[in-house]
């Protein structure tokens, strides 16, 4: 099993979880069959999918293109070596499961900021609903056009054309509904609720995801 490398105590100051919390997430952290203490894309790329629910079809890397699952893996990733260690983990799991609003809004325009170039562009809007929406036969291609246009307008703040992390801060502290616009990279409360009651996680059946994006109800 793998030990706590960093004194509970710090992790008790320094993340969003209880000490009965840190053990079960140590545990968790194990199972994920770390090499050398440390979780690779492919175990993470799983642990999306089995737990949490992400669309399998958004976990692989196309070419040049960013997708949000792999922005998710760069997002805990903190020291850029390619892989999750133990202290990325517990710090990355405590934002991602159980993180304060402001926590959240940071991870996420982190995950959407696919170039990261701190901002999130058209382009970028098209890419990432495109994925979510017509993968799910909500909208056509046209319609993906029409809504990032909708989009850009109701987030972008500033009116520069892009939208900054202060356009996107400001738009979901207002209407919270919006933090994931543009695609899921959190888990529902569901999820984390059984993540964390089951350390074990033996024959869970896969996580349904979100079907529907926020954005389609304005």
């Amino acid at each position: 099993m793998t030990t706590i490398h960093t004194n509970i105590e710090d992790f008790l100051k320094s993340t969003n979880f209880s000490r009965e919390e840190l053990e079960i997430m140590t545990s968790n952290f194990g199972l994920l069959s770390p090499v050398n203490d440390k979780i690779d894309r492919s175990h993470f790329r799983d642990l999306l999918t089995d737990q949490f629910g992400m669309d399998d079809s958004l976990l692989m890397d196309r070419g040049n293109e960013y997708t949000v699952a792999i922005k998710v893996f760069r997002a805990f990733d903190s020291d850029l070596d390619n892989y999750i260690g133990f202290d990325e983990f517990i710090k990355g799991m405590s934002i991602f499961l159980k993180g304060r609003l402001e926590e959240r809004m940071k991870f996420c325009f982190r995950v959407y900021d696919l170039n990261s170039d701190r901002y999130i562009s058209k382009e970028e809007m098209f890419q990432m609903l495109q994925n979510c929406l017509i993968k799910s036969n909500e909208e056509d291609e046209d319609g993906v056009k029409d809504l990032v246009d909708i989009v850009m307008k109701r987030m972008d703040e500033d009116r520069d054309g892009r939208i900054s992390e202060a356009d996107y801060v400001g738009t979901v502290t207002k209407e919270n509904l919006l933090l994931e616009a543009f695609g899921q990279c959190l888990p529902t409360p569901k999820m984390v609720e059984k993540y964390l009651a089951d350390p074990e996680n033996e024959q869970q059946p896969p996580m349904t995801g979100r079907t529907s994006n926020p954005i389609l109800a304005y």
